[in-house]
């Protein structure tokens, strides 16, 4: 399962990662590489609900929370 973040992280292990937009917690995972095979563990923000509630199924190593991540300091509303 090795990815773009091998090239990254070769050798270290027992990092943190935080993870915006975790998905479920699997596909599309940009972090379970490190988790699994590096032993790092980190922060997972998925603001989708839906989402979020699978991701807490998956039994990852990490903290989650469902939120949403912003530049603005204050609710904004985003459109498609």
């Amino acid at each position: 399962m090795p990815n773009c973040n091998e090239a990254l992280c070769v050798e270290q292990t027992g990092g943190f990662y935080v993870e915006c937009g975790a998905f479920d917690g699997e596909r599309s995972s940009n972090t379970i590489y490190l988790e699994v095979e590096r032993q790092w563990t980190g922060l997972l923000v998925e603001m989708d609900p839906y989402f979020y509630t699978q991701l807490l199924g998956k039994s990852r190593n990490s903290w989650s929370i469902n939120a949403c991540l912003s530049t603005k300091p204050y609710v904004t509303q985003v459109i498609h």
